[in-house]
């Protein structure tokens, strides 16, 4: 079994390094799209 999860890690991305302000940034813009399409959707309905 060791050698199956050895596998399988290798499939995961390492982190990338990035500063609390980018992280932020992009959770910022991904809310702000989320919240466009929905009411975009919410529009049409």
């Amino acid at each position: 079994m060791p050698r199956a999860s050895a596998y399988l890690k290798r499939f995961i991305p390492s982190l990338a390094p990035v500063s609390h302000m980018e992280r932020l940034r992009a959770s910022l813009g991904a809310l702000i799209g989320i919240l466009l399409t929905g009411f975009v959707g919410y529009s049409f309905d």
